[in-house]
């Protein structure tokens, strides 16, 4: 009896640990797309800034500014949103690197 026993708890204790796996793929697969949005939006903030620079020929006026602030605000999302994918698949995969 006390054999069964040990194969119940045994089995328990590999069911609950494959939930914990489940419910942490989860949240990296969630990160992982946040990062990848926020990437992906710098790109395209990057993109329509330099294509509306392009259709005004750089005039230079109020809108100047403002597009040299998008043009840095998607510089600044790609690069952040980038580098803080790759730390969060290299640290949360590998977490004893």
């Amino acid at each position: 009896m006390e054999n069964s026993d040990d194969v119940a708890k045994y089995r328990n204790d590999i069911l609950n640990y494959q939930i914990e796996i489940r419910k942490k793929q989860f949240t990296i697969e969630r990160w992982i797309i946040f990062f990848g949005v926020l990437t992906l939006g710098g790109f395209l903030f990057l993109i329509f800034s330099i294509r509306d620079a392009t259709l005004t020929g750089f005039v230079v006026g109020e809108g100047e500014a403002n597009l040299y602030g998008l043009m840095i605000l998607g510089i600044f999302l790609v690069v952040w949103g980038f580098l803080l994918l790759q730390w969060f698949i290299v640290h949360k995969n590998n977490p004893k690197m």
